[in-house]
């Protein structure tokens, strides 16, 4: 059965979305129920209204009004629900300043609609949280998303400020008591609302499509390689939808990159360069060596054989030279407007961005100058804490400068009790290193979390082509269904580059009992609204919760280690 009317994925808006509540709501056998429905169905009769009873909950009181008029009351259950959806998707997308709030019977619609309207046109959102393949729904999987695009930023505006209006709204009624979980809900959802209408309305070419850290050219061969799922025909179907698709995606981030360089938005030259050096790794790569080839023959020969060969094409014809026309734009607009300044101060109204970054950042209203103050003191403190460490437990003179100390350390690479050698078996070494530091830190904090995640923390290395620009570790959380475990990824590419005695430090920010526990906790939350489940944009507690959690749980261990030498600060 198929339907031409209010699309997502190729699918009818009405199943799609109510398959997503469906989801939300933990109501796998309905989800399931229904989907089987449209598959099997030759006819939209098989359908009636309570098969979408979500989708009529969340769209709001006028939309289904509209539904519900003489004209469409010979229409189909399918019809007037997916009628419905489109009006959903319509409304969310609406203008500037005509966004009319919803009509809503209960606040958890208005969390429920918000992750939706968020999400639902990101494919590669989708993929990554996983909200909808539990349900058994995977088509999103063979798409791209639209950005990078001044549009498709705009659009999440858009969509921000109509639930923005539509909260405001429920708060007048009195909907939302002051003294419920559905409070701090709102007020966590207000917060991201405005500064996301603040952020796309004023600053839509502030962020750099690309940069050293998380630009395009690497998060895009990130996502395929390690989030785009390949179990089965399916997935290795939708692995080569994706890949067509990189042309275009790839052209949309020259556009992007050529108007925020001629609007005075550009990285520093230091920046391009490892740019530049991340891109020529990959198309120097080759067609068997790529990433994009080796992950689709070590994951998907087995069940798509035949699929090996047209993958190799794409890459060869699509995906490679997409990555040097993005490796001609960067150097074109490089050698026409790159500087060596670096900072957000040189960009256009640079000051007024920098304030709304600190704010974005730690969601304080504190002003630059007080929050580098503040830095000042804690930076004078973390001294102080690694003097004493110096002093009492190595006997170093009492005005060591911790700093000199530090760099004396970093230079002894050739100690073989503080670094690695840099060769293939250290490497695996190190990994394997990590791996065990990740146990120990386990079982040390077992006595002291009575809930710890269900998901285990898997130890990776980052991608070669990913090296040039990233830091020496990172860390993914797990997807909402649970399937894909905590990734903690850690850089190889410079073994003198991994000091031995901070790796416990880094054990315990990005994994064990940091981010891991963290964020690993958050996302088995169900009770909770599903965007405070996978949190985006909070980077003060994100960050801040791993510096609580670093001292707490290594001071029992800190000092039998000798060359832990800064794990308590």
């Amino acid at each position: 059965m198929a339907s031409t009317e209010h699309q997502l994925y190729d699918t009818p808006a009405a199943i799609v979305l109510q398959l997503f509540i469906h989801s939300l709501r933990g109501e796998k056998e309905r989800a399931h129920s229904l989907y089987a429905k449209f598959t099997s169905a030759t006819t939209t009769d098989a359908f009636d209204d309570s098969d979408f009873d979500g989708v009529y909950q969340l769209a709001g009181r006028d939309a289904v009004t509209h539904v519900q008029r003489d004209e469409h009351a010979t229409a189909s259950a399918f019809r007037r629900a997916n009628l419905l959806a489109g009006i959903w998707l319509e409304s969310s997308g609406g203008g500037d300043d005509d966004a009319v709030p919803l009509e809503l019977e209960r606040v958890e619609y208005l969390f429920e609609r918000a992750f939706i309207d968020m999400n639902v046109h990101d494919p590669e959102r989708l993929s990554y949280l996983r909200v909808l393949e539990d349900v058994g729904f995977r088509k999103h999987n063979a798409y791209l998303s639209d950005g990078p695009s001044v549009e498709f930023s705009r659009q999440h505006v858009r969509v921000c400020r109509q639930l923005l209006r539509t909260l405001q709204h429920l708060e007048s009624r009195g909907m939302i008591a002051s003294d419920s979980e559905a409070f701090t809900s709102a007020e966590v959802l207000r917060w991201m609302l405005e500064d996301d209408v603040l952020d796309g309305s004023e600053f839509v070419l502030h962020h750099y499509v690309i940069e050293q850290l998380d630009g395009i050219h690497s998060t895009l061969l990130l996502f395929l390689s390690d989030f785009h799922e390949l179990n089965d025909r399916e997935d290795a179907e939708n692995y080569v939808a994706r890949l067509r698709a990189v042309d275009a995606k790839l052209a949309r981030a020259d556009r992007m990159i050529e108007q925020q360089a001629e609007a005075g938005v550009l990285p520093p030259r230091f920046a391009l360069d490892k740019v530049l050096q991340s891109i020529e790794t990959i198309v120097a790569s080759g067609v068997e060596g790529c990433a994009l080839s080796s992950t689709f023959v070590d994951k998907a020969s087995a069940f798509a054989a035949d699929l090996v060969p047209v993958v190799h094409t794409l890459v060869r014809t699509v995906v490679l030279p997409a990555y040097e026309r993005l490796a001609a734009c960067v150097r074109a607009v490089a050698d026409k407007y790159a500087t060596d300044d670096a900072g957000v101060w040189k960009l256009p109204h640079g000051e007024r961005f920098y304030a709304h970054c600190l704010r974005h950042q730690t969601t304080t209203t504190m002003t630059p100058a007080e929050i580098h103050a503040l830095g000042l003191r804690r930076v004078a403190a973390i001294h102080d804490a690694m003097r004493k460490v110096i002093v009492e437990q190595l006997g170093e003179p009492a005005d060591t400068d911790p700093m000199v100390f530090m760099r004396r350390l970093n230079d002894a690479k050739t100690d073989e009790r503080l670094f690695y050698a840099d060769t293939p078996e250290q490497r695996e070494q190190c990994l394997n290193d990590f791996r065990a530091l990740v146990a120990e830190s386990e079982a040390l904090v077992a006595p002291l979390f009575d809930v710890r995640p269900k998901q285990p923390l898997v130890i990776k290395r980052v991608p070669s082509h990913m090296e040039p620009g990233a830091p020496a570790a990172f860390y993914y959380e797990p997807s909402l269904d649970g399937k894909r475990d905590g990734q903690f990824f850690v850089n190889l590419a410079d073994m003198g580059a991994i000091q031995k005695y901070e790796m416990r430090t880094l054990t315990a920010h990005e994994g064990v009992p940091g981010h891991h526990f963290q964020l690993s906790i958050a996302v088995e939350q169900k009770a909770m609204p599903a965007f405070r489940r996978s949190p985006s944009g909070f980077t003060a507690y994100l960050e801040g919760c791993t510096l609580c959690a670093r001292p707490n749980a290594l001071s029992q261990v800190a000092r039998s280690h000798s060359h832990t030498l800064n794990s308590r600060t």
